[in-house]
């Protein structure tokens, strides 16, 4: 079968899952780190047009959106797991704040498991502005530029978006998905009443 547009979501989350082992493909064949580096913009554009794409498409499902995660996932984990091991000396001035945002970040899965059984998926502005830092970061680490800001950014970034989360799913009885910050997500979890029109 031919792809189409309709099948580009697809093919987008299943790029992004394949270039998880890039960095370790790297390590052990003796493969400049600058192909993984490369990747780490590319699996960025394909997390921010997959979802845009199949919205526009009406090609949405519970699928889709559970194995965007899932390839979210194996990604960052994948590189964020290889930039610990191998580069941890430019992560080490800042492994108090990486280590409290983690277990935030962990706490907060539980929680989302706890009440809906599963992940939250509210894609607030505030993950997505945090997932950009997110990726500036492991690119400036992969291809040795200076972290400063950038780390600093990408860690409240984090801190706001994972309380921003934990506040959404202690007070909404339900899961929802697409509220791009918290009134939204109150709102459509029915905690606030609709915004008059």
């Amino acid at each position: 079968m031919k792809p189409t547009m309709r099948h580009l979501p697809w093919l987008l989350i299943w790029f992004r899952a394949l270039c998880a082992p890039a960095p370790w493909i790297c390590a052990v064949t003796g493969t400049p780190l600058w192909i993984a580096a490369a990747l780490v913009p590319l699996a960025l554009l394909s997390d921010i047009f997959d979802g845009k794409i199949a919205r526009a498409q009406g090609t949405v499902t519970e699928l889709l959106r559970r194995a965007d995660g899932w390839a979210d996932n194996a990604f960052t984990l994948s590189y964020s797991l290889f930039v610990l091991i191998f580069h941890w000396e430019a992560l080490a001035p800042y492994a108090a704040a990486i280590a409290a945002l983690g277990t935030f970040r962990a706490i907060r899965a539980l929680l989302d498991f706890a009440r809906y059984g599963r992940g939250s998926a509210y894609h607030l502005y505030s993950a997505k502005a945090w997932g950009l830092s997110f990726y500036l970061v492991l690119l400036l680490i992969l291809t040795g530029g200076p972290l400063g800001p950038a780390m600093t950014v990408m860690i409240v970034l984090g801190l706001i978006n994972t309380a921003e989360g934990m506040i959404a799913t202690a007070l909404i009885p339900h899961w929802i998905y697409d509220a791009p910050h918290l009134i939204a997500a109150l709102r459509k979890g029915g905690v606030l009443a609709p915004k008059e029109i």
